[in-house]
């Protein structure tokens, strides 16, 4: 090391066996974080998260579109100029208030899902909402409709190859 280099002198810190001699120890001049004053606090209005803007901006989006009779699109549009927010947010606060007060209708299904004998919960609710299991009865009952459903759908099926397989017929005999 050549002479000219200035080098730290710092203690080593002994880290084996907990002890916190060696350390160096925090100099009392070093400056603290400013303290808060009242005047700092008081110039900021504590916010609440009740919802209130999402219940406003729900109630303000329902009767622009009662009003003019707009899409929900273009209210949001609206009201995300008057609250100086973008549309995105407006629709956000508007959905997660209609969930919340289940003012929404439920989504659609998807094309080709229909409602199917499988689709069909194995347990019932009673007017409490408790579960019950369902009887020999029920089970038979939806067994014969599952049956009866499974016939028609292969009935239907017959018909419709009995018709490819004239029409082939035809075909087959106009080519030969």
């Amino acid at each position: 090391m050549a002479e000219n280099e200035k080098t730290l002198d710092i203690p080593a810190i002994d880290m084996t066996d907990g002890s916190t001699e060696g350390r160096p120890k925090a100099s009392p001049t070093d400056p603290k974080p400013p303290e808060r004053t009242a005047t700092r606090s008081a110039s900021r209005t504590k916010r609440t998260r009740d919802g209130s803007v999402g219940a406003k901006t729900f109630a303000r989006v329902n009767d622009i579109i009662k009003a003019e009779g707009i899409s929900k699109q273009e209210a949001f549009e609206r009201v995300g100029k008057e609250l100086k927010s973008n549309r995105g947010a407006v629709a956000a606060n508007y959905y997660r208030v209609a969930k919340a007060q289940r003012a929404t209708p439920p989504s659609r299904q998807r094309p080709g899902s229909t409602s199917s004998p499988s689709s069909v919960r194995a347990t019932r609710t009673t007017p409490a909402g408790r579960a019950t299991k369902p009887s020999l009865d029920d089970i038979a009952d939806e067994l014969t409709r599952s049956i009866s459903a499974l016939v028609q759908a292969v009935k239907q099926q017959n018909r419709e190859v009995t018709q490819l397989r004239t029409r082939l017929d035809g075909v087959r005999s106009l080519l030969g």
